[in-house]
């Protein structure tokens, strides 16, 4: 991690308006903050390097800036605390996608309570799924011997007859059932199911924050009260229908949110954190249907991934109240803790209906976000471009930190998670690297110039038409698309950025 990073609530503004920036610092020096203007975010010294100008705009502390971490990896919290209270006989069974092999264990679904009460189920390093259930002695644990195959779907089946003082742990591959697989162990005493103040985690051990989070594809979840053995048959499994149904999730039903609905007699629904990918195939998928909204049964299934973060969820450190007349240009707020430094771009947009010249310029803030921490692929496999541009970046005092090197804030849509599998969501709400006054995204200037692309390339359009004397407002994407038309109907002109990629339907129309 970066000893000095932030983001901004939003990337842009309006006068009257507040605007907060989250801020991490571990660093143990104070943190100085002032607001600049940017003219040029080119550190290219054949056109004079980076341009900014100081702006009398006070910069709030609301708290002082320490240490933070990136809470990454995506996981689901399940019904309420308690869920297996009084229950003895319990049955869990889960379709289970895994697709990536580590080191560590890698958590399915866990309602252990700190005294070892209650089930848990993981996938270990060996890819055997290990079971821990909570008794009244101690946790007891079984554990299968045979690994499960990547990028294949197994139904996982894990049974604890009380009576019988037993827990069974069966697994078996869907594509090919005759090889399903059993272990049985006799429980030394009583189970002790119950968890009254932990809820049930999927794809995490903790409900809190992201531990030992899972990497691949998980499918209707099912609790009975009840002890249930697999009869045999690929498609035989519990349901919402069975008399002694806890809870069953069905993952297909409210994709476009992160609530996971029980279709239970009890209704114990979810919530899905750091937003996971969801209408993904399932164990159901027939690869007749290729649309989720056709056949959203097919595309029942939840793809969790260790990196993905939506929000870093750090407390807001700094605030700036934009003042009535504040320009509409591009800021940003910088950063400085001992020898290090930070700086947040932010867009100042005009008053809402109330446009300040007749050239507007779309600032893309959406393909800004789209392509944040875009990792290069030369970064990654060709060690002297790599060292071209690091060499460069120091020849220029150019923004030091590049997103191949510091992956702690996630990837853009054009890399992939560790698991191979490509990065589909995205958010600004974290430090994102290629938005910052002197990046640079090539080395060679012979045959790049300065090597831009998008925010510190579009900072040469706004530079240009300051220096030919034209008045613009400046107008975001976000804008764009939540005020339409109305937005553009004052202009004479709008101008777009260097590589305006990625626009909403509401855009669009």
């Amino acid at each position: 991690m970066l000893p000095l990073a932030g983001y901004a609530e939003r990337l842009s503004a309006r006068p009257g308006q507040t605007l907060r920036f989250h801020v991490a610092n571990a660093t143990g020096v104070p943190v100085q903050a002032r607001v600049v203007r940017v003219r040029c975010a080119d550190p290219n010294p054949a056109i004079g390097g980076v341009r900014t100008e100081p702006v009398d705009l006070p910069v709030t502390t609301l708290a002082e800036p320490g240490p933070q971490p990136v809470p990454a990896g995506s996981y689901g919290v399940l019904g309420p605390a308690g869920l297996l209270q009084g229950v003895g006989d319990c049955t869990l069974s889960l379709r289970i996608h895994p697709t990536l092999a580590l080191p560590r264990r890698q958590v399915l679904l866990s309602g252990l309570d700190d005294a070892g009460h209650g089930i848990a189920l993981e996938l270990t390093p060996a890819l055997t799924l290990r079971a821990t259930i909570g008794t009244t002695a101690g946790p007891a644990t079984l554990e299968t011997t045979t690994p499960l195959a990547l990028h294949a779907w197994a139904e996982v089946t894990l049974a604890v007859d009380a009576a019988q003082r037993t827990a069974t742990l069966t697994t078996t591959p869907l594509a090919t059932p005759a090889a399903s697989h059993t272990v049985r162990t006799a429980l030394a005493a009583a189970p002790a199911l119950a968890a009254p103040s932990r809820r049930l985690s999927l794809a995490s051990a903790s409900c809190a924050a992201p531990v030992d989070t899972f990497n691949g594809r998980l499918e209707q979840p099912v609790l009975l009260a009840r002890a249930w053995a697999p009869a045999g048959a690929a498609d035989a499994r519990p349901d919402a229908a069975d008399a002694a149904c806890i809870a069953a999730w069905d993952f297909s039903l409210d994709m476009h949110t992160r609530r996971v609905v029980d279709t239970g007699p009890h209704g114990h629904h979810g919530t899905l954190v750091n937003t996971p990918t969801r209408a993904v195939c399932g164990a159901r998928w027939t690869g007749q249907e290729h649309c989720f909204r056709h056949a959203p049964g097919q595309y029942g299934a939840i793809h969790f991934h260790d990196d993905d973060l939506d929000d870093c969820g750090w407390p807001a450190t700094h605030a700036v109240t934009l003042p009535d007349g504040f320009k509409s240009d591009a800021y940003a707020l910088l950063l400085r803790a001992g020898d290090a430094e930070e700086n947040i771009p932010f867009f100042v947009v005009p008053p809402l209906g109330r446009p300040t010249a007749r050239i507007a310029v779309l600032v893309s803030t959406y393909t800004y976000t789209v392509y944040g921490n875009h990792a290069r692929p030369e970064w990654m496999i060709d060690p002297a471009w790599r060292a071209a541009l690091v060499a460069q970046n120091q020849a220029w005092k150019a923004y030091p930190y590049n997103p191949g090197e510091h992956r702690d804030y996630g990837l853009s849509t054009y890399n992939v998670h560790p698991d191979g599998s490509g990065i589909a969501l995205v958010s600004w709400r974290r430090p994102m690297l290629n938005l910052r006054i002197g990046y640079v995204t090539y080395p060679y200037p012979d045959i790049r110039g300065s090597g831009l692309r998008h925010y510190p390339a579009d900072s040469h359009l706004l530079l240009w038409l300051a220096q030919m004397g034209h008045d613009v407002d400046l107008i975001t994407d976000d804008e764009l698309h939540r005020e339409g038309q109305a937005l553009l109907a004052p202009y004479k002109v709008v101008v777009t950025g260097s590589h305006p990629e990625y626009h909403t339907p509401q855009m669009l129309d």
